[in-house]
């Protein structure tokens, strides 16, 4: 999920005992970011991932919990922690354009028609954010810092720009 509301990834759910961090690299998820996810200055950007991801480039993890563990490290993984909670949330928002979602796992998301469905409930989950004008991001991160801004998702039409598209960013 992007700072400003909408949904930028989706990977087929993986059922069993997969570990998140094979999922990850089983998703075009690295190489997306390896190629885009540069500040202007040359800085990479991060995503906050899941503890078990290995260290990278563009993704950061929680710290380790521990007595020896500094104030402003506990501050960090509480601020990314609420990322967490609204990653889960999004999948909820788009779960209402999708309620046979709880079947996905056992059907193959991906393939056939499932995934195309799934995909298309992502695309209204994020053309409804954009209408709605409304952004769960930013508003869970701004009790954590006084001059947090408030970062509005596209419009529909500036979402559905086609010269968006000229980036080369595959959605498949």
């Amino acid at each position: 999920m992007l700072p400003d509301g909408i949904v930028a990834h989706v990977n087929e759910p993986a059922g069993g005992t997969c570990n998140d961090s094979v999922i990850l690299q089983d998703s075009a998820l690295p190489g997306i970011l390896a190629q885009y996810a540069h500040h202007p200055d040359g800085h990479a950007l991060k995503l906050y991932g899941d503890s078990a991801y290995a260290s990278d480039t563009h993704i950061a993890k929680p710290r380790d919990r521990g007595q020896s563990q500094a104030a402003r490290h506990v501050h960090e993984n509480q601020v990314m922690g609420t990322g967490r909670i609204v990653v889960e949330q999004a999948i909820g928002y788009t779960n209402q354009f999708f309620k046979q979602s709880k079947w996905l796992p056992a059907m193959g998301i991906m393939d056939g028609r499932t995934g195309h469905f799934f995909r298309l409930s992502v695309l209204f989950a994020n053309y409804r954010t954009c209408i709605c004008y409304f952004n769960n991001v930013s508003l869970q991160y701004m009790p954590y810092y006084d001059d947090f801004p408030l970062i509005r998702p596209p419009t529909l039409k500036e979402y559905l720009n086609p010269n968006l598209f000229s980036l080369g960013v595959d959605i498949e």
